[in-house]
């Protein structure tokens, strides 16, 4: 089982942690360009020179942050311009969409109302185009659209970070179990092992990340990402690098 890791704030001291992994894995860095994503893959590569790094674009808070149709079409219009120009260049370039809505900035909701259907076509044409160099990060909860249809599950990450959901242990884990079981064939995404933009995200513990790696494998899944690189620790690290083969 691979495993990768998510890093939406990446920093020097966030990208030393890969030091501390092992085996093969992937690293999925949030930047607002090309330009600021190259910076930080560079000095990734200089921590672990054989990882893949997969851009993911974020925009301003104020224009929607994550991709969704309610994000400012204007933004998302130059973001995809600035990939595609990208990809021309670099044939090794992959990039992850975070396809959520802008829960956290309610008023978006309502500013772009009127561009969120010409958004929406845009990001769903953006997508159909160059399916072979995306990934779609969406929640378990599921996705209106039909975003997915051009994706093939072994690059469609389903978001399950457990941290959040307020159940006893063994029935988080029990709902757990039916995810991967449901979903084994795409990518499953864990967390929290650190603070992400809300600020204030539960974290899971040692035993949590272990019992669902140890889950996601035996129901076969075969790739899993950690929210996020800059929680790991020695602890950590030696329970991930014993799943990571």
């Amino acid at each position: 089982m691979i495993i990768s890791f998510f890093e939406e704030f990446p920093s020097l001291k966030a990208l030393k942690k890969l030091k501390l992994i092992k085996s093969r894995t992937k690293l999925f860095i949030a930047a607002h360009s090309v330009k600021e994503f190259y910076y930080w893959k560079e000095l990734a590569l200089s921590f672990k020179p054989n990882i893949q790094c997969i851009y993911w674009p974020v925009l301003s808070k104020s224009k929607g942050y994550w991709i969704s149709e309610y994000a400012s079409y204007t933004s998302l219009k130059k973001l995809f311009n600035e990939i595609e120009s990208a990809m021309k260049k670099d044939k090794q370039l992959y990039v992850m969409l975070d396809i959520e809505k802008p829960i956290l900035w309610p008023w978006l909701f309502v500013i772009n109302f009127f561009t969120k259907n010409k958004a929406a076509r845009l990001i769903e044409n953006f997508i159909h185009k160059n399916r072979s160099r995306l990934y779609v990060c969406i929640s378990h909860l599921g996705l209106s659209g039909n975003h997915l249809q051009y994706i093939p599950k072994q690059r469609c990450i389903i978001m399950v970070y457990t941290s959040f959901w307020k159940l006893p242990f063994n029935k988080k884990m029990e709902k757990f179990k039916r995810i991967c079981n449901k979903h084994k064939s795409s990518i499953i995404a864990l967390g929290c092992i650190a603070k992400g933009i809300v600020g204030f995200e539960p974290l899971l513990s040692s035993n949590e990340l272990k019992m669902e790696l140890k889950i996601a494998k035996d129901f076969g899944v075969k790739h899993v990402i950690i929210y996020r690189l800059a929680g790991v620790n020695s602890s950590l690290a030696n329970i991930i690098n014993k799943f990571n083969k």
